[in-house]
């Protein structure tokens, strides 16, 4: 979403959020207006107030019934799990994606497996768990490439070469930043593609 798109999207789910909550009875669609502005928030670095709508959604969870709570719980959990981690609170972030994890084997798409994975891993690699890390990188790496997403594929590796650098093994780092950074190139993400430049000029 571009920056001059938040401020519309804002409006729009805020507007949509009151109206549903005043017009309709139906806590899917005001679960959806919720998850809406908290991707907002989070766009503009506003986490405190991503988490807040992430958690009127979860309230509003409890009142669906399955399947779509149990989809709606663990994607929930995992955006609630990437906040946490964003603001470096690490172990609130790998209570809610551990919540989800084995929930998520059953009941989601490999890409929110994969998600939930990255997630664990980074987390781990920042608690230093290293053994966990390597562990959740190569199955978020295994799903990613089921699931054919080149850029998450792509950030998985520019991920893992941190802890790989970091526990010697430098040349498998190159190894996928130089895959990650042929992607981002393809894809045509210049951010992504300087920030793995940068990666390899560090490692040498």
């Amino acid at each position: 979403m571009r920056r001059d798109e938040l401020a519309p999207a804002r409006t729009a789910a805020q507007d949509a959020i009151r109206l549903l909550e005043e017009k309709t009875e139906d806590p899917m669609a005001i679960l959806t207006a919720y998850r809406r502005l908290s991707e907002v928030d989070e766009t503009e670095g506003r986490f405190a107030e991503a988490r807040n709508g992430l958690e009127q959604a979860l309230a509003l969870n409890e009142r669906i019934a399955e399947p779509r709570h149990t989809q709606n719980l663990v994607r929930l959990r995992q955006s609630l799990g990437n906040i946490h981690y964003k603001i470096h609170q690490l172990d609130e972030a790998r209570t809610h994606l551990e919540a989800v994890a084995e929930l998520a084997k059953n009941t989601a798409a490999d890409n929110w497996r994969a998600l939930i994975l990255l997630g664990l891993a980074n987390i781990a690699r920042d608690q230093q768990r290293v053994d966990d890390a390597m562990r959740l990188y190569e199955e978020s790496l295994l799903l990613w490439r089921r699931v054919g997403q080149m850029a998450e594929l792509a950030e998985t590796k520019r991920d893992f070469s941190v802890l790989l650098a970091r526990t010697g093994q430098k040349e498998r780092a190159k190894k996928l930043l130089n895959e990650a950074l042929q992607s981002f190139q393809r894809l045509g993400a210049q951010k992504d593609v300087s920030s793995v430049q940068h990666r390899l000029q560090e490692i040498g």
